[in-house]
């Protein structure tokens, strides 16, 4: 009897906590609703959280086309740059897996036309996956993706491969051509069913290609000087470094495996050793294709992308088992992709919900700035508030904005 009670006592404290931190999140959720609502119009953005069985919540905000004020929607679809680089990673894994690619063997296993001008033990799996290759990250006088790769036979090293990290474009670029040559097809076809399939991604795609250029948002930019936007110029892209496009629920589906150490919906898609290797970091935080590192004692692993204008984020938070993914169509403000994170932890670990900073200074503040000030020799300047934020001027003399707000890279990328 007394084991009954054990028991019945055991499972209401058990619901109590459950349904406390339900009620945390849900109060959390509506604060991130009310937070959504004091941010200007602006290019949009999607914003999804998941715990590692399913979506939580998903967010949006702002237009896929300022002209048309269109709005951003939850199937909206983005390119994610550099984020693509994790789908070339776990794809090798998996043929890790197989027996069928060892990181540690020389990349020329693979292709064996890939050569370089060096005195240093060749460049191998590992160090491509970890940039510590010492590749360049870009050849931006080469027009092809695949004849940069080639063309690193004229290229001479200045340190050994592994002896430091050095981000290279380039180096995951030469891992997609890997991947294309063990499975003897092209990569969107080998991301599309090592990757999409198994976790019902059905809204990806793993090239940018013409065909899909009405799906996407118009991208922006703004070059710091002005606060209105210039659309981005459009291209077509097939390298393993930057090719994927995808939607918010997509990319939730991805981060839930991370989340569950390489279990899709349908089991295992990497086994524990593979996912470890995957998610180590070799250099600089860094383990193959993804970021790993280490915030307020959790294991977050994530990573982010910028490709013409579009934005992209993905942290999977190991300890407390919860994912957030952001996309965007403008590099705009990260602090509050970064209070979104906190707050959900501050929730799940029963802490009290979050004050959000106050939005950047507008006009309407910035007026306390405003004013006339004398130099020597008599020359002035004057600070004075327009649309565009805090205005300064020389002598009487118009010149460009002095304040515009800020932008920052994503966090992984």
């Amino acid at each position: 009897m007394r084991w009954a009670v054990a028991v019945i006592l055991l499972r209401a404290s058990t619901a109590l906590a459950q349904d406390s931190a339900s009620a945390r999140l849900e109060r959390t959720f509506a604060a991130i609703d009310d937070a959504l609502k004091s941010l200007p119009p602006i290019p949009g953005f999607v914003l999804g959280i998941t715990d590692r069985n399913h979506t939580l919540r998903v967010f949006t905000h702002g237009y896929s086309d300022l002209r048309a004020r269109t709005p951003i929607t939850e199937s909206s679809l983005f390119e994610i740059g550099s984020l693509s680089k994790s789908f070339t990673a776990v794809a090798l894994m998996q043929l890790f897996d197989e027996g069928r690619f060892n990181p540690r063997a020389p990349i020329s296993t693979y292709l064996p036309w890939f050569t370089m001008r060096s005195k240093y033990p060749p460049v191998t799996g590992h160090h491509l996956l970890s940039h510590t290759s010492g590749l360049p990250s870009y050849r931006p006088d080469l027009a092809s993706a695949a004849y940069a790769t080639y063309a690193l036979r004229e290229f001479e090293p200045s340190y050994a491969p592994g002896a430091h990290y050095w981000y290279s474009n380039t180096g995951f670029q030469t891992l997609g051509y890997a991947l294309e040559a063990i499975e003897d097809t092209v990569y969107h076809t080998i991301i599309e069913r090592r990757v999409f399939g198994p976790l019902h991604m059905s809204s990806s795609v793993a090239a940018i290609t013409d065909a899909i250029r009405e799906r996407l948002p118009t991208s922006y930019s703004r070059d710091g000087c002005d606060t209105s936007y210039a659309e981005q110029p459009w291209f077509e892209y097939f390298a393993g470094d930057g090719s994927v496009a995808s939607t918010v629920e997509d990319i939730l589906a991805y981060d839930r495996m991370l989340l569950n150490r390489g279990v899709g919906p349908n089991g295992r898609m990497l086994s524990e050793r593979a996912f470890t290797m995957l998610t180590t970091p070799v250099l600089e935080k860094y383990a193959y294709g993804l970021r790993a590192r280490s915030d307020s004692g959790d294991l977050l692993i994530g990573h982010g992308g910028l490709i013409a204008g579009f934005v992209s984020d993905m942290v999977a938070n190991m300890d407390t088992g919860f994912g957030i993914v952001f996309l965007a169509n403008a590099l705009i403000d990260q602090d509050f992709e970064l209070w979104v994170m906190h707050s959900v932890r501050a929730a799940i670990r029963g802490k009290p919900l979050l004050v959000r900073a106050s939005p950047q200074p507008t006009a309407r503040t910035l007026s306390q700035f405003a004013g006339t000030f004398a130099a020597a020799g008599g020359h002035t300047v004057e600070f004075t508030t327009d649309d565009r934020g805090l205005v300064l001027s020389r002598d009487g003399s118009g010149l460009l904005p002095f304040h515009s707000p800020s932008a920052r890279r994503a966090s992984w990328s």
